[in-house]
């Protein structure tokens, strides 16, 4: 059986290593990848202005989600991002079920008005797509 909480701060310590390795693997392309952006990552995690996810199956860690709220300031839309997410282990299609149930109650719960998230990982995509995601956006980025 597949269970996911949201973790405490003091549980984010508890499995920082897994889940620093988590994050670390599915950073975003725009942030980069140095000790200090994991440093402030993990701040913000320990602050409660991101949000740490963890799928276990059988007491063992398999997935790592992080999430935000965010705020589109000019039309005032509150959305719930999906900023990470790391699966470390084989999984079905029950943990992607799970986890987007979980995400659109939060998402509800926070009135949030829709649940954001960027991939350039076609597998990633291909997932989004079946539980219900418009995948017609894309993030362009223009490195500097």
């Amino acid at each position: 059986m597949i269970l996911m909480y949201k973790l405490l701060p003091e549980q984010v310590m508890s499995y920082w290593d897994d889940i620093k390795a988590c994050i670390e693997a599915a950073l975003p392309p725009y942030v980069g990848s140095n000790p200090d952006a994991m440093v402030y990552i993990q701040e913000q995690l320990l602050v409660g202005n991101i949000e740490c996810w963890a799928a276990f199956e059988e007491k063992k860690l398999c997935g790592v989600m992080t999430t935000q709220i965010t705020y589109d300031s000019v039309s005032k839309t509150k959305n719930l991002l999906i900023y990470s997410i790391t699966i470390v282990s084989g999984h079905t299609d029950e943990l992607w079920q799970l986890a987007a149930e979980k995400m659109r109650a939060y998402a509800t719960a926070k009135q949030c008005s829709n649940i954001i998230a960027y991939s350039n990982n076609d597998q990633m995509i291909h997932i989004a797509e079946k539980l219900g995601a418009d995948s017609s956006y894309r993030l362009l980025t223009f490195s500097l």
